[in-house]
């Protein structure tokens, strides 16, 4: 893997022991939905942004304020990684292991990966579904006191696969 595929660059110092919303581009830009509203209604704080020569040459402009398309969030024990950008397929590996040996630097509590699934009849859903993918005896037992059914059968691809591997 090479070396500085992917730089965090903190404005605040972002403590170990948190918990980790992810929200990145993918059907129907759920992740990227669900992380920026928990962002806005938690009144969270940006405390850092990425940078990647594989990111689009690109800024965003939020509130009047020049950005970054990739930042994290924080409040308390909260941070939430949100990118406005799909990362290149070129740079899925490299960027997704990278990010991956940041966050388990970080120690956190729980990591969340928001993402969403290809349904043929969306438009005419009247209540979405949420299912929940587990990794561990503490993700199961979140997942069953919420009342979120577990995925039974489905694949994971790009940036999320690695993520949840590593």
């Amino acid at each position: 893997m090479e070396e500085n595929v992917i730089k965090i660059i903190e404005s605040e110092t972002i403590k170990k022991d948190l918990n980790l919303i992810i929200g990145l581009p993918d059907t129907g830009l759920v992740g990227v939905i669900s992380s920026t509203h928990i962002v806005t209604s938690e009144k969270m704080k940006e405390a850092a942004t990425l940078e990647s020569r594989f990111f689009p040459p690109m800024i965003v402009i939020h509130k009047g304020h020049i950005t970054s398309p990739a930042r994290i969030y924080a409040r308390n024990n909260l941070l939430a990684l949100i990118s406005e950008i799909t990362i290149p397929v070129a740079g899925i590996y490299s960027i997704s292991e990278s990010l991956s040996n940041w966050i388990k630097s970080k120690e956190p509590n729980l990591v969340l990966l928001l993402g969403g699934i290809p349904v043929p009849n969306r438009m005419s859903i009247d209540k979405p579904k949420s299912y929940a993918i587990i990794t561990d005896d503490k993700t199961r037992e979140i997942a069953e006191k919420a009342g979120i059914p577990l995925l039974e059968e489905g694949v994971m691809v790009g940036p999320y696969a690695i993520l949840m591997r590593e």
